[in-house]
């Protein structure tokens, strides 16, 4: 008999992945995660929309979106756009096309 062989997964304890999003420290924790991954290359550009596609979509984001988060947010929309992704600037983290372009 063949003795089976059992894959360890490397967790990092002092690291706690956030699941839920109740709180703006909990969005703001959980971008950053997302950020760190894209600094580290250890998450493909199409993962990191994906999370920033659950963020935005919630509908509790107005009360959830801290200064903090949003700038952690623009960043990684910011390098996602380097990346070669084509997006569009989403209102709620750079206001409207028309306040972007400037026209009152």
């Amino acid at each position: 008999m063949a003795a089976k062989k059992e894959a360890k997964v490397k967790e990092k304890p002092s690291e706690e992945i956030v699941t839920e999003l109740k709180s703006p420290q909990d969005l703001r924790q959980f971008l950053s995660q997302v950020r760190q991954k894209m600094v580290e290359d250890a998450s493909p550009p199409i993962y990191t929309l994906a999370a920033m596609n659950l963020v935005l979509n919630r509908p509790d984001i107005y009360d959830i979106l801290s200064p903090e988060a949003e700038e952690i947010a623009r960043d990684i929309w910011t390098r996602l756009k380097n990346r070669g992704i084509q997006l569009r600037n989403p209102p709620i983290l750079f206001g409207s096309e028309a306040e972007q372009a400037g026209v009152q």
